[in-house]
């Protein structure tokens, strides 16, 4: 499997999961109106969101751009 390390307009990077890990994931976390800070990487399973949190999680490659 492999999902979307940073996903930025010049240059997305992503990489291949290890043994285990079979989810891709995007997290949305609320910074201020309009801004949002993003993680995207590979999960065993699909964390759970926090406060402020959305969380996507998807097992297809690159599924979390």
């Amino acid at each position: 499997l492999t999902c979307v390390k940073s996903n930025s307009i010049w240059f997305p990077t992503s990489e291949d999961c290890p043994p285990g890990q079979n989810l891709c994931f995007k997290r949305w976390q609320y910074i201020s109106p309009r801004m949002y800070d993003f993680t995207r990487g590979c999960a065993a399973t699909c964390p759970k969101a926090e406060y402020r949190d959305v969380i996507n999680c998807c097992g297809t490659d690159k599924c979390n751009k």
